[in-house]
């Protein structure tokens, strides 16, 4: 890892996306709350001020800006307004409803962002504009799985407290779900190689650690044990003539 410091401007979150059906939080009343008919809107704005002692130029695209790791491009230090270091900037919606005793409905959707450049995530696109250029006059350019969609996460399922969950669409796998809840720094971008690579949280690969088309199973018992499986719909290899 490289030397540098991070100042956090702000991190304002619209309201806490855990349970939709939690309608109001510490210190908001019922009127103040973001849920309507268990649909709650949300968002996070995380952006800071970062010193780097060796980088290439902050890019406007990929959700955190910077690399946090030196690459073949690390030539300079570089200051600048990074986003997304401590947790993704994001806007959402999620819902819940309650289909009987035991089921309920539920979704979730969120829109990846960059708030320091006004631009979509897109890890693709910070590959992409330093093709044809020379190391010295690259930006910052890292692969993962924000490529610009509208929506990074987009999925639909349904709920019960005993039998679990089952959810179909863009959705984490189950490898960033672990690290998420037990790396210590919860994956952040900025402070741990877990975070700044993301390869691990892919299985290898830093654009797998969202998936489409997926399918996802978790339950719980007793909160001790915990049991998840995903499967994954993958169009065939098109036959050669």
């Amino acid at each position: 890892m490289k030397c540098g410091w991070l100042l956090l401007l702000s991190a304002i979150a619209a309201a806490v996306p855990a349970r939709a059906q939690q309608k109001t939080g510490p210190g908001i009343t019922g009127e103040d709350s973001l849920t309507w008919h268990g649909i709650t809107l949300y968002g996070v704005i995380d952006i800071g001020v970062q010193y780097d002692t060796h980088s290439a130029p902050f890019t406007p695209y990929r959700p955190s800006a910077s690399g946090n790791i030196v690459r073949q491009n690390s030539g300079e230090s570089v200051t600048g307004i990074t986003p997304s270091n401590m947790g993704q900037s994001r806007v959402g919606l999620q819902g819940i409803e309650r289909l009987n005793d035991e089921f309920s409905a539920v979704f979730q959707i969120e829109t990846f962002f960059n708030p320091q450049s006004g631009e979509i995530a897109d890890s693709l696109k910070s590959l992409t504009v330093n093709n044809g250029r020379s190391l010295a006059s690259q930006s910052v350019g890292v692969d993962g799985s924000s490529a610009g969609q509208a929506f990074q996460t987009a999925w639909a399922g349904f709920r019960s407290a005993r039998f679990g969950t089952l959810t179909f669409g863009r959705q984490t796998t189950l490898l960033l779900d672990g690290t998420i809840k037990y790396d210590p720094n919860y994956n952040a971008t900025a402070f741990g190689l877990l975070g700044a690579s993301n390869t691990y949280s892919g299985g290898g690969a830093q654009e797998d650690n969202r998936l489409d088309s997926m399918v996802k199973y978790s339950v719980g018992f007793s909160n001790r044990v915990h049991l998840g499986a995903l499967s994954r719909k993958i169009a065939p290899s098109p036959r050669p003539p």
